[in-house]
């Protein structure tokens, strides 16, 4: 559908036009096409959600729930942990149990897969909002944090341009236990 609302300039050069022509398609939805020549979405994601996540080598428990790498939890996220890192149902209860640990790389792997999983989320509940990079990063980081949290209530307004409800539900619907950690997050958000 890109050049069919707006202009688009391809290169004089037929190798270099397909390649910009098959890039525009590839990237037309989904998180690459965020990317700008000087700001690259899927980092600025990463950066802003690994901020609020940390990285942790070691399994711990937050309010009674295990996570591993940067905010996993390995509870919800039994199936996407064992597959992304192909790990037997012993090696995965190893995990569970504390004496497993992942590395940076797998945790970047695990990170991967389930930011996808949130991105998925803001899409599908999403779909034809027009959302500009910092709002997605948000969302997604929502997503990511807890999929419910892209429920109906800020799915509506969004979808109605009514961003003043939406600020409210992210500061002050979306911390039912009011945890100042979420809260700085909320606010970030």
């Amino acid at each position: 559908t890109e050049g069919l609302m707006n202009k688009v300039n391809y290169s004089s050069d037929t190798e270099t036009a397909f390649g910009q022509v098959k890039s525009s398609i590839m990237n037309h939805k989904g998180p690459a096409a965020f990317d700008t020549n000087n700001d690259t979405y899927r980092q600025n994601r990463f950066d802003f959600i690994s901020g609020e996540e940390n990285f942790s080598n070691n399994t711990y428990t937050l309010h009674g729930v295990k996570h591993i790498g940067y905010g996993m939890n390995l509870e919800a996220n039994a199936g996407l942990v064992k597959e992304t890192l192909n790990l037997t149902d012993k090696q995965f209860a190893e995990m569970l149990g504390g004496t497993r640990g992942v590395n940076e790389q797998e945790g970047r792997m695990l990170f991967d897969a389930a930011v996808m999983d949130a991105e998925r989320v803001v899409q599908s509940k999403l779909e034809g909002v027009e959302l500009n990079a910092s709002q997605r990063v948000a969302l997604v980081s929502m997503a990511y944090n807890a999929p419910a949290l892209i429920g109906p209530n800020i799915t509506a307004a969004l979808k109605s341009g009514d961003f003043a409800s939406v600020s409210d539900e992210i500061l002050n619907k979306s911390n039912g236990n009011k945890l100042k950690a979420l809260d700085h997050r909320r606010k970030r958000e």
